[in-house]
């Protein structure tokens, strides 16, 4: 799209509630493809990337196969009790690392997650 990473797109409207495109008609075909974990139908309407400050993500990684990004898309959300939860399911079902991209921080981190019980039960 030729902008640096985590700054708005041309076209996006950042004073807006929802941050909108501004030109959706013609937007570029990366944003036309790109589909979101939540579009796919991994949680519910209150997992909404602009509603639990997180948006994951199915990726494949060369090394790993089929994976999962969580991108904090503000401040402290992965720290977040749901959150913490959807991190702790994305780990059991499939052991080893997931990707975790931090608020702002232009890469990702490719961590073994460690959770404590009981701040995921519920």
């Amino acid at each position: 799209m030729g902008k640096p990473v985590d700054t708005w797109c041309k076209n996006a409207d950042p004073t807006s509630p929802d941050a909108g495109c501004t030109d959706y008609d013609n937007r570029p075909g990366g944003c036309r493809s790109f589909s979101c974990g939540w579009l796919r139908g991994m949680g519910d309407d209150g997992d909404r990337p602009d509603k639990l400050g997180v948006m994951f993500q199915p990726v494949i990684h060369e090394e790993l196969g089929d994976a999962l990004a969580f991108v904090e898309a503000e401040p402290g959300a992965l720290g977040r009790p749901r959150a913490r939860r959807y991190l702790a399911q994305a780990f059991a079902q499939a052991p080893g690392r997931i990707f975790i991209r931090s608020y702002r921080d232009p890469d990702f981190k490719t961590t073994e997650l460690t959770v404590n019980r009981s701040s995921i039960a519920g």
